[in-house]
Parts: C-alpha cells; sequence; structure tokens
C-alpha cells in the first residue's frame, strides 16, 4: 500500500479540515514558552497524530477513553514513522522517540484530558 493510513473517530474526519485546524494546534501546550513536545519526531512532522490525539482527548469521557485515545496517538505515530522512513537506524531512533512521546501523554496527560470535564458544582473548598 502507497498510502498513509491514519485512525480518528468519525468526528475527527467528519470535521472541516479549517476548523481542525482551528481547534488543535499540533504536539504540546499551545502557548508554552519552552517547546518540550514538538510536532516532529527527528525532523519527521507528527503533527496530524497530535491533532487526532488533541481531538480524542476533547471527546473522552472516562479514563478507558484516555488509554485509548493514548494508544492511538502512539499507533499513529508508528505509522507515520514506518511510512516516511527506510533507514533501519533512523527508524528506531525515531521510534524511540515516539515512545517517549507516549511515556510523556501517560504520565502527563491526565490534566490535560480532564480540563473542563468537572462541573463547578463538584468542586469544594476544603
Amino acid at each position: 500500500m502507497n498510502e498513509l493510513r491514519l485512525w480518528a473517530p468519525e468526528s475527527y474526519w467528519n470535521m472541516p479540515v479549517e476548523e481542525r485546524n482551528r481547534r488543535y494546534s499540533g504536539c504540546g501546550p499551545e502557548n508554552a514558552l519552552i517547546d518540550f513536545v514538538p510536532d516532529t519526531v527527528i525532523f519527521l512532522s507528527i503533527k496530524e497524530s497530535c491533532k487526532i490525539h488533541d481531538h480524542s482527548y476533547s471527546i473522552g469521557e472516562s479514563e478507558d477513553d484516555r488509554l485509548e485515545a493514548d494508544r492511538v496517538f502512539r499507533n499513529n505515530m508508528q505509522r507515520i514513522v514506518d511510512f516516511h522512513t527506510k533507514n533501519a537506524i533512523l527508524k528506531w531512533l525515531r521510534y524511540w522517540r515516539v515512545n517517549q512521546n507516549y511515556k510523556a501523554v501517560r504520565i502527563w496527560g491526565s490534566k490535560a484530558f480532564w480540563e473542563g470535564k468537572n462541573s463547578a458544582i463538584e468542586y469544594r473548598v476544603i
């Protein structure tokens, strides 16, 4: 097969491209002072997989949804690497970076996933 295929929820593909680009900026926090999460893995863009991941986080409702979004994120990044990388050493290095990105969202992504999902009435001063 000579085409790159990424997986995303149907709601992502049904969204106009302009809206996707407006809503989802790519990898990492949009206005971060330091780009801890670049849109590339060793000069290869993984931005579309990040946008799909952001969309999945925005529609997810449970920890299982978060886990699925993170697994799809890793799978999509690996698909991009496989499609664009022929050199075995470069592929290994890019896979290593993909796995670092996956580990980062597993460790640090919970706050981003749950942001805005709890109603104000659920919060109490203690």
